[in-house]
C-alpha cells in the first residue's frame, strides 16, 4: 500500500479519529486501519463550543464547552484530528484561571478571617533535657522556621496560591512534553487538554453552594419553614459534593483521556504521561507552597535581624 505521507507531501497530515492513520492519500472516507468513516468536510473546523464563542456568546461558550468536555459529548469523539486554535486554548485558560483564583481568594479569606495565619505561627520547643539538635533536626527547625515566617507574613500565602493557581492551569500542557508528538499534533494535544481542564472552574460553585446554605440554613430555623433546614442542608451537600467531584476528577481525566485520542500512545505511553503530569504539579506545588514561603521568611528573618 502506497504511504499517505508520500503520497501527499505538501499537504497538512489528516489523522484518523480513531487510530491516528494518516487519510491524505485516501480517496474513500473510511479508514482503511479501523473502518471508521470520516467526514472531510467536518473535520476542517473545530466544533468546540468556545471556538465558536463570538457568535454564541462567551458565557455559554464556556459553559457549553465545560459540560461537553465533562461528560464525553459523542460530538467531540472527532476533534482530534480537526484543527484546534492555540490561541483559544490561550483565551480559555485565562477564564478558568480567573474563576479557579477566586474560588482560591474566597477560600483563603474564609479560612483566616478569624485568627488570621496564626496557626501557621513556629516555635522551636525548648526541652530543658536536650542540650542540642542534631545537625539535621537543626536544619529542619531553621527551614521551618523561615518557612513560617514567609507564610505570615501578609499577602505571601495569598500570592503563591494564586501563582499555584496559575501553573495548574497550564499544568495539562506537560502531558504532551515529548519528541515523540509531531509540532502540529502537539499544538492540537495541547489547546484539548486545555479545554479539558475547564471543569476545574466548579469548584467555584461548588463553595458557592456551601456559602449559601450556611446562610439560609440559620434563617430557615428562625422563620416558619424550620422543618426545611435539614433538607435544605442535604441538598446543598449533595450538590457540592457532585460538582467537586466532577471538577476534580473530569480536570484530571479528560486531559489524559484527550492525550491518549491524540498520540494513541498505548497504556504505557498514556500512563507515563500522566505521571509526567503528576511530577509536573508536585513540582511546582513545592515551588509556590514550600520554596517561595521559605525564602521570603528567610529574607524576611535577616532584615529584621539588622532592625535589632
Amino acid at each position: 500500500m502506497t504511504d499517505p505521507a508520500a503520497a501527499a507531501p505538501d499537504v497538512e497530515a489528516l489523522p484518523c479519529p480513531g487510530c491516528g492513520y494518516d487519510l491524505r492519500a485516501m480517496s474513500s472516507g473510511r479508514c482503511p486501519e479501523c473502518g471508521l468513516e470520516v467526514d472531510r468536510e467536518a473535520l476542517k473546523e473545530s466544533g468546540v463550543p468556545w471556538a465558536h464563542r463570538k457568535s454564541i456568546g462567551r458565557v455559554r461558550a464556556y459553559v457549553r464547552t465545560v459540560w461537553w468536555m465533562l461528560s464525553g459529548a459523542k460530538r467531540l469523539s472527532m476533534e482530534a484530528a480537526k484543527p484546534q486554535s492555540p490561541e483559544d486554548a490561550r483565551a480559555i485558560r485565562r477564564v478558568t484561571f480567573v474563576l479557579l483564583a477566586l474560588f482560591v481568594i474566597v477560600c483563603y479569606l474564609a479560612t483566616t478571617k478569624d485568627d488570621g495565619l496564626q496557626s501557621l505561627v513556629l516555635r522551636k520547643p525548648v526541652n530543658l533535657f536536650v542540650t542540642a539538635y542534631s545537625a539535621t533536626e537543626a536544619t529542619m527547625w531553621d527551614v521551618a522556621l523561615a518557612w513560617s515566617a514567609g507564610a505570615t507574613r501578609p499577602g505571601v500565602l495569598l500570592i503563591c496560591l494564586i501563582g499555584l493557581t496559575f501553573a495548574i492551569v497550564r499544568s495539562p500542557a506537560a502531558l504532551f512534553f515529548t519528541k515523540r508528538i509531531e509540532p502540529s499534533r502537539r499544538e492540537v494535544g495541547v489547546t484539548l487538554a486545555t479545554y479539558a481542564f475547564s471543569p476545574i472552574a466548579l469548584l467555584l460553585p461548588a463553595f458557592a453552594t456551601v456559602w449559601f446554605v450556611g446562610k439560609l440554613a440559620p434563617w430557615l430555623d428562625q422563620s416558619s419553614f424550620s422543618h426545611l433546614t435539614l433538607p435544605v442542608q442535604l441538598i446543598g451537600s449533595l450538590v457540592s459534593f457532585v460538582l467537586t467531584a466532577s471538577a476534580v476528577l473530569g480536570a484530571i481525566g479528560r486531559p489524559i483521556q484527550w492525550f491518549a485520542r491524540v498520540t494513541h500512545a498505548g497504556v504505557g505511553g498514556t500512563v507515563a504521561a500522566a505521571t509526567r503530569w503528576l511530577y509536573t504539579a508536585l513540582g511546582v506545588t513545592v515551588f509556590w507552597l514550600g520554596l517561595v514561603p521559605c525564602c521570603v521568611g528567610f529574607l524576611w528573618i535577616v532584615i529584621d535581624s539588622f532592625r535589632q
